[in-house]
């Protein structure tokens, strides 16, 4: 790698970094209001990436019904990976699902804080990233480091817990991933939000009431007990399972992953 490429990977992992510990403190400055503080550092962290040149759409052509589909169609894998972790674990008796109580005023506090904080940590932990170090490292590299960069602040969070940062991994995978699926953000930004609102507003009373008998998914630093393990399973065997189709439906674009050269 010739010394240009190397300053300009310099460059964006120090951008990265102080983004992350601006938004690091932005949370900690807005503790009495959570939701404005993820929508102040999103769009921040989103007016950065713009001026790197990262798009949200890579391939420039998707219009606004087909982008609205994308991210429902994310939002639907991510809520269902939550709601079928809660219904595996009721089958094991590990959880108690009963009806929840829902309101419409319910459900918009309980999506919108997903889809800030969703949008934040996509741009920051993966799209940035990736962004960066597109063409200078492999992507056999580059996923797996960006799965794990999402995991890294949960070390840093009071109470955070082994299994957290586990999870906050295997979660970071399957996402990291549909940024190649789906060709840029509006898939895995989807997905995100959608597994934040189902494992937490969602099965917390938004629409169904799921009672852990020991153990907790979000807030994932203080995820704990054989659910979250089960998560960080079901994440990790998803993010394999849409690695291996992307690969399939793709083998030119996938090479890199592997590492492949013709």
């Amino acid at each position: 790698m010739r010394r240009s490429e190397l300053s300009k990977l310099a460059v964006g992992a120090l951008t990265v970094a102080a983004l992350g510990v601006v938004v690091h403190l932005l949370d900690g400055w807005m503790q009495t209001n959570p939701l404005a503080g993820a929508i102040i550092g999103a769009v921040l962290v989103d007016l950065v990436g713009g001026r790197l040149g990262l798009t949200w759409d890579e391939t420039k052509q998707a219009k606004g019904g087909a982008l609205a589909l994308t991210v429902l169609r994310g939002f639907a894998f991510g809520a269902g990976l939550a709601l079928g972790i809660a219904v595996i674990a009721s089958m094991l008796r590990w959880a108690r699902i009963t009806q929840g109580s829902p309101s419409l005023m319910g459900l918009g506090l309980g999506v919108a804080s997903p889809l800030a904080i969703a949008a934040r940590d996509e741009v920051l932990y993966r799209g940035v990233p990736l962004l960066v170090m597109r063409g200078r490292i492999s992507d056999r590299w580059a996923l797996p480091f960006c799965a794990l960069l999402g995991a890294a602040p949960i070390v840093l969070r009071p109470g955070a817990s082994v299994i957290g940062v586990v999870l906050a991994a295997s979660t970071g995978a399957f996402f990291t991933v549909l940024w190649r699926v789906g060709r840029g953000a509006w898939l895995p930004w989807g997905a995100h939000a959608g597994w934040l609102f189902m494992a937490g507003a969602g099965i917390h009373g938004s629409l169904l009431d799921v009672w852990f008998k020991d153990g907790l998914l979000v807030p994932v630093a203080r995820a704990h007990g054989n659910p979250a393990w089960l998560g960080a399973l079901v994440f990790a065997m998803a993010a394999f399972a849409a690695a291996w189709w992307y690969a399939r439906r793709s083998p030119g674009e996938a090479k890199e992953i592997s590492g492949r050269r013709d």
